[in-house]
């Protein structure tokens, strides 16, 4: 399944537009974004086993940092995603080859335990689970599913399309859960929102989430490369064991005939 998500902006929320590269010269300024949008290209394809969020990029004058959230899913191919041995030291020296020897490449990748820390990856997680699931079930599922706390203050979704599963379903509808609060009202309120698209043989399906952050904030980037290899492990070693209990379980024994 092919889908296409991108950060957006929470309703009511109207923060000041701004770049995160500025330059005194137009060809510069285009050349540094040619370069950052092959460089994310690059991360979204070394990540390509994982949901995970838009790269953000920012420069500096000696420095460019990219950041960005990834989560562990069954639905992309695990078994590759866990013989692969994911080094981002050397994946950092390859970036760097884009920008040259002048800038340094800084890569901050926070795993995540769960979909709902990230509005992008909650909507690429119920995106690919539809494929089993109705989005009403899905939507009900990961309401009850997610915790109000510290983290996560309050979670909005909202599903739009000819969400029928069978082939030629009737008119467009939309389903919307709430839990908790978004606060819109104030700038104070952290809020992530997010929108993943993709077509079935319906049409278009629209899956936008808003996800408000609570008092304690997510570190991105912390320990990257020790927190990346101690949660693919951890996740590898999960699967060997659900594995290995699938090919031990008894099986039924053949009826008499």
């Amino acid at each position: 399944m092919s889908y296409a998500s991108r950060k957006i902006q929470a309703i009511a929320l109207k923060p000041s537009k701004w770049t995160p590269t500025f330059s005194f010269s137009k060809a510069s300024y285009n050349n540094n974004l040619q370069k950052d949008t092959q460089a994310q290209n690059l991360i979204k394809h070394y990540f390509q086993h994982f949901l995970f969020s838009t790269p953000q990029v920012s420069h500096s004058p000696g420095k460019v940092s990219f950041r960005l959230y990834i989560h562990a899913n069954s639905e992309l191919k695990p078994s590759k995603a866990a013989t692969t041995d994911y080094n981002l030291d050397k994946f950092k020296t390859f970036l760097s080859k884009v920008y040259g020897s002048r800038k340094k490449v800084e890569l901050q990748v926070t795993p995540l335990s769960a979909p709902y820390l990230n509005a992008e990856i909650a909507a690429q997680f119920l995106v690919l689970s539809s494929k089993k699931k109705s989005f009403a079930t899905l939507t009900n599922k990961f309401m009850k599913s997610t915790p109000l706390g510290e983290v996560v203050a309050g979670v909005k979704m909202q599903v739009s399309g000819r969400l029928g599963r069978r082939k030629g379903a009737g008119r467009s509808s939309r389903i919307t859960r709430q839990k908790g609060k978004l606060g819109f009202a104030t700038y104070t309120s952290r809020v992530d929102a997010a929108r993943c698209e993709f077509k079935n043989r319906n049409g278009k399906i629209g899956v936008v989430v808003w996800i408000r952050s609570g008092e304690k904030r997510l570190v991105p980037g912390l320990n990257s490369e020790g927190r990346m290899r101690t949660f693919i492990q951890e996740w590898r070693n999960r699967k060997l064991a659900e594995q290995v209990n699938s090919e031990t379980s008894p099986s039924l024994p053949a009826p008499s005939s």
